[in-house]
């Protein structure tokens, strides 16, 4: 059984990236794609915004979900564990300094909490998947 691979979005244009590699290795590996995005509050609402997402990846099978709470990392930490991901796609703003230390960076506590591998996609790349993979 191949484990499924989740890509977790912030569904900013920054996640575009993240999206396009998670779906290619998830088509190449023959994995279940499973989009997720944690709002922060009630407040947001991101539905729209993930299923025109969801439509652009196109391919294998695709499951999304939204969940509602902080720490962002932790809800997308316990998601993994709980559906069995094998593989966390996210992407990176790339932040430094003051607003690093401020804001903190989601990728980074994936990355030092996650039982599972973790790549991190920054926001600035421009390649295609399939042409950086290893075949």
């Amino acid at each position: 059984m191949r484990a499924d691979i989740l890509l977790a979005t912030d569904l900013s244009g920054c996640s575009g990236p993240a999206a396009r590699v998670a779906a290619e290795y998830a088509r190449r590996l023959g994995a279940r794609l499973h989009v997720l995005h944690v709002r922060p509050s009630e407040t947001s609402a991101p539905e729209t915004a993930l299923r025109r997402l969801v439509a652009e990846l196109g391919g294998g099978p695709v499951l999304s979900a939204v969940e509602t709470g902080i720490p962002v990392a932790d809800k997308i930490v316990r998601y993994a564990e709980d559906h069995g991901i094998g593989l966390i796609v996210v992407g990176t703003h790339r932040r430094t300094g003051v607003s690093r230390a401020l804001l903190g960076s989601v990728a980074e506590r994936v990355v030092r909490t996650a039982a599972c591998p973790v790549l991190a996609v920054p926001c600035v790349w421009r390649g295609e998947a399939r042409e950086r993979m290893a075949s």
